[in-house]
């Protein structure tokens, strides 16, 4: 039997006994935070329903969860509720303030939509906002980002500065005009992080920088996180230190230049004029009609000596990717045949950390035996695919030449 929304009663009794528990466990938590042995008197975290609640527990405003159920029920999309959110909020109808406390409610409010009220992106990845002036008079918009907005990947990321644009021009303030001086600084600031202070994901090319920092209406800011600081562009005016900003280079290369194709699919659906955005775009090249996906490198980059190399970039006996799930894999986690673990001189076990060509990302390895397993060749000439872990085992003292590496199954 289920109930009218929809779940059986089995189920229903779990979520009760689950709420119940729940709050039992509250009771334990506040009764030990009143005996005064923690900073604060009271559990800082308080229990949320769904996402909506979520997000107004977090960066709020008050009563801003009832506006995002009643967009949930009408069936628009996360992207859609973040950003009618935000025009609300930044023409005065939820909170009232000025101008700089509108915006930063309303973007806080729109990544954290857009983040599900899950990550630190809107809290921590999102340090300030500031309303300043450029050499001309005229005002522009500028947000500091830090590390933690990383977490939030780069699609939320470069629509965090798409909804500040939305959110500064619904308030009337000017874009920003950086000059040719503060473009460099830009420029070097990222090499510097990229080669020197961490690694970027994507390091686009020097024009595309130069070409995101003149173009976007929003000044991409950050508060100096490494120690590392830029020889040639020092003391530029309009920054006020010469230490590199992480979060100006995550934002702008792994946010709008590698996620420019996404990014420009968003702000046509909210007919949002960025079309200094089309340049940027890389569109990969059909031949034939069909896509020919050339061989990346990239993920050897970082190889360090001592280090199992399974497989060069697109080579043939290298793993073959397959679409599926199993309980262990995820967004992180990969699955290939336990088979190959053994064939590898156990080199690969539950757990272990592997850099793959694509799509591009680490993994940690899982095992799943229903995909298909290796190929090898024997010392006696034959070939064999063994369908088990064990025959594996028994097998790898004979074992010649591994033909084929087998499945790597990707959810």
């Amino acid at each position: 039997m289920v109930n009218k929304e929809g779940i059986d009663k089995e189920t229903e009794e779990y979520v009760s006994i689950l709420k119940e528990r729940l709050g039992q466990a509250y009771a334990i938590a506040e009764s030990a935070r009143e005996k005064k042995f923690d900073p604060s008197l009271s559990v800082e975290i308080k229990p949320a329903s769904d996402v909506a609640a979520r997000v107004e527990g977090i960066v709020g405003p008050p009563g801003i969860q009832n506006i995002i159920r009643s967009l949930e029920a009408e069936g628009k999309s996360r992207e859609t509720i973040a950003y009618l959110v935000l025009k609300k909020i930044a023409a005065g109808e939820v909170i009232q303030g000025d101008k700089r406390t509108l915006i930063e409610q309303a973007v806080r409010t729109g990544v954290g939509i857009l983040t599900e009220g899950v990550l630190v992106a809107p809290t921590e990845g999102i340090s300030n906002f500031e309303i300043r002036s450029n050499p001309d008079g005229s005002d522009y918009l500028a947000v500091y980002f830090a590390g933690p907005i990383r977490s939030a990947g780069g699609t939320v990321a470069a629509l965090a500065v798409v909804l500040a644009d939305v959110a500064r021009r619904q308030l009337g303030v000017g874009d920003f005009r950086p000059t040719d001086t503060l473009i460099e600084r830009y420029l070097e600031e990222i090499t510097v992080y990229g080669t020197r202070s961490a690694h970027l994901q994507y390091k686009p090319p020097d024009d595309d920088i130069r070409h995101i920092v003149r173009s976007c209406p929003v000044c991409i800011d950050g508060d100096p996180t490494e120690d590392d600081e830029v020889q040639v562009h020092r003391d530029t005016p309009g920054i006020p230190t010469n230490r590199v900003r992480s979060g100006i280079a995550l934002v702008i290369c792994e946010g709008i230049a590698q996620k420019a194709a996404k990014v420009n699919k968003y702000i046509k659906k909210i007919k949002l004029d960025w079309a200094w955005l089309e340049p940027v775009i890389k569109v990969a090249k059909k031949e034939g009609g069909a896509f020919s996906p050339k061989p990346d490198f990239r993920f050897l980059d970082e190889s360090v000596a001592g280090r199992a190399i399974f497989a060069y970039p697109s080579s043939k006996g290298g793993w073959r990717l397959r679409y599926g799930r199993t309980r262990a894999t995820g967004i992180m986690g990969k699955a290939i045949h336990p088979a190959s673990m053994y064939l590898l001189d156990s080199f690969l076990a539950i757990g272990t950390q592997m850099k793959i060509e694509r799509p591009g990302k680490s993994c940690v390895v899982t095992p799943c035996d229903s995909i298909m397993g290796p190929v090898v060749k024997l010392k006696d000439g034959s070939v064999v695919q063994p369908l088990t872990s064990e025959e594996a085992q028994k097998l790898v003292p004979y074992v010649e030449k591994i033909l084929f590496l087998g499945d790597l199954l990707i959810s």
